[in-house]
């Protein structure tokens, strides 16, 4: 049977290597029952430990146990580490080795641990039982890892009945470390050129690195030419350096840096963050300039294409890339020689190297449709450009003149016809053909309007196509045709009566490109009728638009000496339209006479529907309506047709006889007459002079702007107005003819305010200095004059009338400052950096108050 332990035992060691375990370190156990009373029966009481008395002395371990005992010793147990040093990624051996003593050991166990770092950090051995006098051996391998540091393994052996046996051995973790390096750091270099670089890697820690792999990440700028942009090497001893060299080539002016980046590790795992080197290129930059000059483009109208040459010349020191020359050369058909090419109105030339010039030829054929094409124009060149870095360049544009050679001369026409004619008077209407320059035989063609009889066809041939009437010419140069019409004074025409009618006449011919030339000519000629009495409608001259008085009307009308139904004096309407017009109350007179008979007569007069109607017609004096003479005359006020423009109209009075019966017409008793009636509106011109075609951003120009009056009726409340927005006025240098009363001036511009002066002056000038503003697009000098006529004379501007707009439009020349800074970037590796700056004007047009700021961090 077992006997209770003396109170004196105390397990082997118990406090010896326990005391000393690690933080980390927890017995098997701790964190639940011991194996040994878990491993015995349910029957079996539990030992109760007694304590020796102070006269008893306990047995060492050293002498073994006291008889009847099982155990392995704590001094029976070693631990061996294999290296005991070691590097990151290296394997350490774990070796332990127990003996038993003579009696059999059950439930034996051993556990290895290590802490973080390792592959693995526990490694346990389930021996069970142990026999007499047995040894065990249990190896454990375990690999450092990256996180691996210097430290203790922990061996734990336990058996049944008895205290775990706790052993520690120490190891040592050696870390490693690398550099990199890339020289040269920065590399001096211009497009094209190679630079080589070499790479160094250096094992700069305490152990061994495994597994390093170097890549070299070239730019965007760079190409690769020779050597290597990766590499791997097993290992690199302590101290040690390996490297290897890379050629690029510099094919871009951007991108120009490249990193190094070497890492190393175990087993695909990287140790420590990457280690990274950088290398750049000091750009060398150069800078094209082109040049060219224009041939003049004449091209033969009746013949082929004809081949022009543009020489284009680089005068800088780069190659000249993306050579565009934007061109419209409409109308004309091209055909350039290889290896430009022409597509969307631009030719494309291939690169052109410093001091070299490149030949453009092309060939420029009128075009099928040669007929509708103009006879000369202009071509606008704009150059453009870029360099090895892709900067791009412009030129001033030039302009060159075409014209087509060898025309034939332009053909033109004119016909005239009387304003107003009466049914059966002949008409005569002229027509003049002027075919100077012009071969070969031209068709006239007279189409002659509705109501037209043919009294004379003036030598040409009349033929009716779908009831319209024609006359026709062929004929040969310059000459003048004489047709003569009548309109029947039958019931045929009376719809005609009072209507305007017109006469279109067109010419055409053929030339050498057998192409027509057509002119087209007309007249409108008001018809008007007279049955049984003679009329006339007199008007004074023009008049000021919105004037009052403005026109005096004279109409007049002369009886027939009998009629089928005589009218009365009393049976007369008059009604004058009153066309754009008031009347000027109590202006109108009556006067008849008939032979010896004459009297102003009294009347009636009143406005009905805006015209002006006058009834009741009583001449004292009483002659007879046949054969006599009937004048009425009235004022009129102008209205306001067209405040800024002159404007004619046709106006018609109406006298009714108030009998019926006495013309072949119906209606025809009212007798229509008219005259044509112009207003006059004040025209005022605004121009400018002094800017010169091409003008550059910040550029000063004298300038001087004139204000005309070109009618011969005033203008009112003038006002000149210059906005700023453009061009910034630095100085008003003076005024010329007339003054302005007063000046106004705020931040969007100038304006001089002339009231009423130009109602007698006609001329002003304003002399001033402008500068153009330094950004924007387009520059053209703006300005307006404002002013008013008649009929807003109220000392309010800008209300009607204006003239000026866009007063010249000058071509804006812009720099382009191009700025640069190389290298992209450095990475020092003393205390002093060099960068190279240079500031260059690329552009058309003179840079000013050109400032460099360089701000360093």
């Amino acid at each position: 049977m077992l006997q209770a332990l003396p109170a004196w035992f105390a397990s082997p060691d118990a406090a010896d290597e326990a005391d000393v375990l690690p933080d980390w370190f927890a017995l098997p156990g701790d964190l639940g029952p011991s194996p040994a009373p878990s491993a015995l029966p349910d029957w079996f009481p539990p030992l109760t430990p007694v304590r020796a008395s102070s006269t008893q002395s306990p047995p060492t371990q050293a002498n073994g146990p006291p008889f009847g005992s099982q155990t392995i010793y704590a001094n029976q147990v070693t631990v061996t580490l294999t290296p005991q040093t070691i590097n990151l990624c290296d394997p350490l051996t774990v070796t332990i080795v127990a003996a038993n003593n003579a009696v059999t050991t059950t439930g034996v166990a051993i556990t290895a641990a290590l802490p973080g770092g390792f592959n693995a950090n526990l490694a346990t051995f389930n021996v069970g039982t142990v026999a007499p006098n047995a040894v065990i051996t249990q190896q454990a391998v375990f690999t450092s890892t990256c996180g691996a540091v210097s430290g203790q393994v922990v061996v734990t052996l336990t058996q049944d009945a008895h205290p775990p046996i706790v052993k520690l051995a120490e190891y040592v973790v050696n870390p490693g470390a690398i550099t990199v390096r890339k020289e040269p750091a920065v590399a001096p270099a211009a497009i094209g050129d190679v630079v080589t670089w070499t790479v160094f890697v250096d094992s700069t820690g305490y152990g061994t690195v495994y597994n390093v792999r170097v890549t070299d990440t070239l730019g965007p700028g760079l190409q690769l030419v020779s050597g290597i942009t990766s590499a791997t090497f097993v290992s690199i001893p302590v101290g040690q350096s390996v490297s290897f060299t890379v050629a690029a080539q510099v094919v871009a002016c951007s991108g120009l840096e490249n990193s190094v980046a070497a890492t190393w590790g175990c087993n695909g795992g990287a140790c420590l963050a990457p280690q990274t080197a950088k290398a750049s290129i000091d750009l060398q930059p150069r800078f094209p300039d082109l040049d060219y000059a224009l041939p003049p483009f004449n091209v033969n109208y009746c013949g082929g294409g004809t081949v022009f040459t543009i020489p284009i010349t680089n005068t800088g020191d780069g190659t000249a890339y993306s050579v565009t020359l934007p061109v419209n050369l409409s109308p004309f058909s091209v055909t350039v020689s290889a290896p430009a090419t022409y597509t969307a109105g631009a030719f494309q030339l291939p690169p052109i190297p410093p001091g070299q010039t490149f030949n453009l030829v092309f060939t420029l054929t009128t075009p099928a449709n040669v007929c509708a094409a103009p006879l000369s124009g202009s071509f606008d060149f704009d150059v453009t450009y870029r360099d090895a870095c892709n900067f791009f360049y412009t030129e001033a544009p030039q302009a060159g003149a075409w014209q087509l050679t060898n025309t034939p001369g332009q053909l033109s026409l004119s016909k005239s016809a009387p304003g107003e004619v009466y049914r059966g008077q002949l008409i005569t209407t002229p027509i003049t053909v002027n075919a100077g320059g012009v071969s070969g035989t031209v068709i006239v063609t007279d189409q002659v309007p509705a109501g037209f009889a043919i009294v004379s066809t003036g030598g040409g041939v009349s033929f009716t196509l779908g009831g319209v009437t024609y006359i026709t010419w062929a004929v040969t140069g310059s000459t003048t045709l004489t047709p003569v019409f009548v309109v029947s004074n039958t019931a045929g025409t009376c719809a005609l009566c009072g209507q305007a009618l017109t006469n279109v006449v067109t010419a055409t011919l053929q030339d050498c490109r057998a192409c027509q030339q057509t002119a087209t000519a007309q007249s409108v000629t008001y018809l008007q009728c007279d049955d049984g009495v003679q009329s006339q409608k007199l008007v004074s001259a023009p008049a000021a638009v919105c004037s009052t008085p403005a026109f005096t009307y004279t109409n007049i009308y002369t009886f027939a000496p009998s009629f089928a139904v005589t009218p009365t004096w009393s049976s007369l309407i008059f009604t004058e339209a009153l066309t754009n017009q008031s009347y000027v109350t109590g202006s109108a007179q009556v006067w008849v006479g008939n032979g010896p008979i004459s009297c102003t007569a009294t009347f009636s007069q009143a406005i009905i529907g805006g015209q002006l109607v006058i009834t009741n017609i009583t001449p004292p004096c009483n002659p007879n309506v046949a054969g006599a003479t009937l004048v009425i005359t009235y004022t009129t006020a102008a209205g306001e047709t067209n405040s800024c423009s002159n404007a004619s109209w046709y106006d018609w009075s109406y006298l009714n006889l108030g009998v019926s019966g006495n013309s072949v017409c119906s209606g025809g008793d009212v007798i229509a007459e008219g005259v044509f009636v112009e207003t006059l509106a004040p025209q005022m011109t605004l121009s400018a002079s002094g800017l010169p075609p091409n003008v550059a951003a910040c550029g000063v120009y004298t300038v001087t702007l004139t204000a005309q009056r070109t009618s011969s009726v005033g203008a009112y409340d003038a006002v000149i107005v210059v906005p700023t927005g453009t061009y910034a006025v630095l100085d008003v240098l003076g005024f010329g003819g007339a003054t302005p009363v007063f000046t106004q001036t705020d931040s969007t511009g100038y304006r001089w305010f002339y009231s009423d002066t130009f109602t007698a002056a006609t001329t002003a000038t304003v002399q001033l200095r402008v500068q153009l503003r330094c950004g924007g697009p387009p520059a053209p000098l703006q300005g307006t004059i404002h002013y008013e006529s008649l009929c807003s004379n109220n000392d309010t501007y800008y209300e009607r009338c204006n003239a000026g707009g866009t007063l010249a439009a000058p071509l804006r020349l812009a720099p382009l400052p191009l700025l640069t800074k190389f290298p992209e970037r450095i990475y020092a590796t003393g205390d002093v950096v060099t960068w190279t700056l240079i500031a260059k004007n690329t552009g058309a047009g003179p840079a000013y108050s050109v400032v460099l700021t360089d701000a360093l961090g």
